[in-house]
């Protein structure tokens, strides 16, 4: 891991989970 990576890339390592809690919270918002 490098120190000066990008946010991006980090979410990006993780984004089965940050992007499916981000949908599931717009989902429940939404209804």
């Amino acid at each position: 891991m490098l120190p000066h990576q990008n946010p991006t890339i980090l979410l990006g390592q993780f984004h089965p989970i940050f992007l499916g809690q981000f949908i599931l919270g717009q989902f429940l918002s939404i209804n």
